[in-house]
């Protein structure tokens, strides 16, 4: 991929095929993490600490029991930001194999 915008308008503008998003992200896993928190992409943290906040509500021990499920994990910048809040039963997914051996490799 060329640049950070680039890549983001891409990927804003792709059709909601699965071959053209798995292509898309394939193609950009090498340099989107780079990328996206160049630009100040913040979700992952928010959705962590949006997370933390809500289950603090549970029952005692349930966040500790909980299973947590990333659809469309991409490189687990999710992943790596729940490790930063503790420890959690976390699997992912994504179209990309290339952005899921990158999420592999976080050990989120």
């Amino acid at each position: 991929m060329t640049d950070s915008r680039t890549s983001i308008e891409r990927a804003h503008a792709l059709d909601g095929t699965a071959r053209a998003i798995e292509a898309h992200y394939r193609d950009w896993a090498s340099t989107y993490d780079r990328d996206v928190l160049g630009e100040r992409y913040d979700a992952p943290e928010f959705m962590c600490e949006l997370f933390v906040e809500l289950s603090a509500q549970w029952p005692r021990g349930a966040r500790e029991r909980a299973s947590l499920l990333d659809a469309g994990c991409g490189t687990g910048l999710i992943g790596a930001a729940l490790a930063r809040h503790g420890r959690y039963a976390l699997d992912g997914f994504d179209l990309s194999e290339e952005m899921v051996e990158r999420a592999r490799g976080t050990g989120a």
